[in-house]
C-alpha cells in the first residue's frame, strides 16, 4: 500500500463533522484449518472513530478511476501506531463499517500535516465468515465445532434407529418354523442414559424361548434339542455393516 497525496483527501476547511462513526481496521492473515490448510482470513486489527464522507462518482474519475464503484472516505486521526500500520505495503487491509467491507484502495496523510489520514475504500459485501475478529473467528470456531457434533451425533442416532429396526424385521423373518407367536413377538427398546443412546432387540412373547432355540437344550427324557442360530446371525450381518457407515458419517461430518 502506498502512502500519497491524492485531490480526495478530507479538507478540514470546506467539510465539517465530527469523528463518530465506529469503524473497524481488518488486516489480512493466514491461518491453518483442522486438517493442515493454510487458508486467508480478515482479523481485526483496531477499532477507530471516523467521519464517513460518500464520494461522487465525478470525483473519483477526476482521480483517474474509469470503472464505477461504491468509493467512501472515511476520515481517521492521525497517530505514528496508524501511520506504522498503513505503511505495511504487504498487508492487505479492509475497513468494516455496519456490517459492509470496503476493501482499502489508498491511505492519505492529508497534505502530510500529520492530523488526519483519509482512507479511500471501495464498498463490497463479504461473507462474515471470511472478515470476522479474531474474537468472532473463535465463536465461528466454535459454533463450527458444535454444529459438526450435532450433525455427527443426529447422523449415529439416525444410523442406529434404523439399524435396530432392520435387526428386528430380520431376526422376525428368520425366526424357526412353528413359532408364529415368537416370530411375531419381536421389540425394540430405546434406552438414553448420560448422554447416549443405545437400542435393545429383544422378544416380548416367548423371552424364555431366545436361548433354547439360539443354543438348543437338552431333552427332559435325555438327548438334546438341536440349536436354531437365527439371532447371532443377524447381528453378524447387520452390526458391522452398521459401524462402517457410522465411521462414514463421522468422516463426513454428519
Amino acid at each position: 500500500m502506498v502512502m500519497q497525496m491524492n485531490p480526495n483527501k478530507y479538507n478540514a476547511n470546506s467539510h465539517t463533522g465530527r469523528f463518530n462513526k465506529r469503524i473497524t481496521i481488518m488486516g489480512q492473515s493466514v491461518i491453518q484449518d483442522e486438517i493442515g490448510n493454510e487458508i486467508e482470513v480478515f482479523t481485526e486489527i483496531c477499532k477507530l472513530w471516523s467521519m464517513i464522507k460518500t464520494l461522487r462518482g465525478s470525483e473519483y474519475n477526476a482521480a483517474g478511476q474509469t470503472e464505477s464503484v461504491d468509493i467512501t472516505r472515511f476520515i481517521i486521526k492521525w497517530t505514528r501506531t496508524i501511520e506504522d500500520i498503513f505503511a505495511l505495503e504487504k498487508t492487505k487491509l479492509s475497513v468494516q463499517y455496519k456490517g459492509i467491507s470496503y476493501d482499502v484502495k489508498s491511505v492519505i496523510n492529508d497534505d502530510e500535516l500529520n492530523q488526519t489520514f483519509t482512507i479511500i475504500a471501495e464498498g463490497k459485501r463479504r461473507q462474515m465468515a471470511n472478515s470476522i475478529s479474531i474474537d468472532d473467528l473463535a465463536k465461528e470456531i466454535t459454533k463450527a465445532i458444535a454444529e459438526y457434533t450435532a450433525d455427527v451425533t443426529k447422523g449415529i442416532e439416525k444410523e442406529i434407529d434404523d439399524s435396530s429396526k432392520l435387526a428386528v424385521k430380520a431376526i422376525s423373518d428368520n425366526s424357526p418354523e412353528r413359532t408364529t407367536m415368537y416370530a411375531k413377538g419381536w421389540r425394540r427398546k430405546k434406552i438414553t442414559s448420560g448422554g447416549t443412546v443405545k437400542y435393545i432387540v429383544y422378544n416380548k412373547a416367548k423371552p424364555g424361548l431366545t436361548h433354547l432355540l439360539e443354543f438348543g437344550h437338552v431333552k427332559r427324557g435325555g438327548g438334546r434339542v438341536e440349536a436354531k442360530p437365527h439371532i447371532r446371525k443377524q447381528y453378524d450381518a447387520i452390526v458391522p455393516k452398521m459401524l462402517d457407515r457410522i465411521k462414514s458419517i463421522i468422516k463426513n461430518g454428519g
